[in-house]
């Protein structure tokens, strides 16, 4: 490795921190570094002498003087381009809008339905747990009394499924 330092071309950098120094922008401070690195690095002062030339070749085209119309439609243009640009914004968000209206809308709705789920149960849900009573309601009919099934029951005349009822549910 050199320790010795590399002098680079001019960048962007340079040519911006020049024209600055070139219009009288530079606070002093920044103005005198400018100077000390003019003195010191050849290339940023060939750099410096390009652009004094460039302004230098500036003052030799002619001036253009500009009327009142010019100032007006170029304020008007400027004017036009920003309703444009709110007109954009205020499209995007009439959209943006609506689609969280539409987010807030299908949330509203599901909890609502999971609410009136939780809330009220199935009507339906008793009859299914009771579709095989219910299917058989016309031989139940029949059958005239409880006490009469009881007795038909206790001699056996069941078959094990029928068993099995009979200790899930025993009726007295």
């Amino acid at each position: 490795m050199n320790d010795s330092p590399t002098i680079e071309p001019a960048g962007q950098a340079d040519d911006e921190l020049l024209v600055a120094y070139l219009d009288g922008e530079l606070d002093a401070a920044t103005a005198d570094a400018v100077e000390r690195r003019l003195a010191g690095e050849p290339m940023l002062r060939e750099r410096l002498q390009a652009l004094t030339g460039t302004w230098d070749l500036l003052d030799h085209l002619p001036q253009e003087t500009v009327d009142e119309s010019f100032t007006q439609t170029t304020v008007a243009m400027v004017a036009m381009k920003a309703d444009e640009g709110l007109e954009r914004r205020a499209g995007r968000a009439d959209w943006s809008l609506w689609l969280l209206g539409g987010v807030v809308l299908l949330a509203a709705a599901f909890c609502g339905f999971r609410w009136q789920r939780t809330l009220w149960p199935d009507a339906n849900e008793r009859l299914l747990r009771d579709l095989s009573v219910v299917e058989r309601q016309a031989l139940y009919g029949r059958v005239g009394d409880v006490d009469f099934v009881r007795s038909l029951r206790d001699r056996g005349l069941f078959t094990d499924a029928d068993a099995a009822m009979k200790e899930g549910d025993d009726g007295r």
